[in-house]
Formats: C-alpha cells, sequence, structure tokens
C-alpha cells in the first residue's frame, strides 16, 4: 500500500519526508504532600508538533522549495495532512533549508503545531461518494484539493471526467 502523500494549504509533497516525528506531549506537576508521599498530577495535553525532514529532487527542486517556503510565508492555519495519522488544523511553523552538496538535492526541515483555534477534525472528509454528475474537477474544486493529489490517491478511476455513481473517491 502507496502512502497518501503529505499535504498542507493546497501544497501537496511529491515526496513524503524521509522522517517525521510526532510530538504529544502533556502538562504534568510532581509536588509533594508533607508526611505523606510525592503525587503527580497531569493538567492537560499540550499542542502536538510535527517536525521533519525531508528532498526535494529533480530538475524543478528549487522550484518545489520556493512553492513550499511560499505557503510558509502566506502563514494561517490550514488543514495538514498526514501519511497515516487524522487531518488536524496547524500552523506551519518553520522551513529551514540545509545545505546539501548533491546536485538537484534540497534538503529541508520543517515544524508544524497543531492549533486549537477550530473544531477537531472529526467531521473532515476523507472520502466522497460520487453521485454521477460530477466529475474528478468538481470534487477536487468543492474539496480544496488539487486534481493531481485526487488522481494519484485514486487509481481505480480510469476517467476523470466520468464517474459513476456510488464510486468512493478518496480525499485525504
Amino acid at each position: 500500500m502507496r502512502p497518501v502523500p503529505m499535504r498542507f494549504m493546497g501544497y501537496t509533497w511529491h515526496h513524503n519526508p524521509k522522517e517525521l516525528s510526532v510530538i504529544c506531549d502533556k502538562t504534568v506537576v510532581k509536588f509533594s504532600v508533607p508526611y505523606f508521599r510525592e503525587m503527580l498530577q497531569s493538567f492537560s495535553n499540550k499542542l502536538i508538533t510535527i517536525k521533519g525532514v525531508g528532498e526535494l529532487y529533480g530538475e524543478d527542486c528549487l522550484e518545489q522549495y520556493k512553492k513550499l517556503n511560499s505557503i510558509f510565508e502566506k502563514g494561517g492555519t490550514g488543514i495538514l495532512c498526514l501519511p497515516s495519522l487524522s487531518p488536524m488544523y496547524a500552523c506551519f511553523e518553520s522551513l529551514k533549508m540545509l545545505a546539501d552538496d548533491k546536485p538537484g538535492v534540497i534538503t529541508y526541515e520543517f515544524t508544524f503545531t497543531q492549533t486549537k483555534d477550530r473544531e477537531p477534525l472529526t467531521k473532515v472528509k476523507k472520502t466522497v461518494v460520487a453521485d454521477g454528475t460530477k466529475t474528478l474537477w468538481d470534487i477536487a474544486y468543492e474539496n480544496s484539493v488539487d486534481i493531481e493529489s485526487l488522481v494519484e490517491l485514486n487509481p481505480h478511476i480510469m476517467f476523470i471526467g466520468d464517474i459513476k455513481a456510488g464510486e468512493v473517491v478518496k480525499i485525504c
């Protein structure tokens, strides 16, 4: 099974990062009660942090990096789709280009932080059931997904202009 490509605010990674860490922490306080013992109390979950290292390669690797950097500079909150994880609202916190002497390769590091400014994404659609009147282009537009991602996610759809009623289309 091929993993789903990483996506954020309309940008789809050509190649998923080679390293990806998802950090989930809690605020835990340790305190002592006189003549008793030490106790731990868990107060809350902190925001999830996603860090990674990836490579952009090919003759257009600099153009790929420029597109990624423009998403970073744009700022704001967007839906982050990661391989094997549920989508979440996140903020693109950092992007760093690393020195690399390989021709046609750019190595980069990034950090995303989950945001709490919107409802949890339990209602985000991961699939759409086609009604027979829409094309893959229509579904891509309605769900703010680029057509290339939908084509990659749905190899069972032979013709993007002809989707049969009842066919399941993967969105994320």
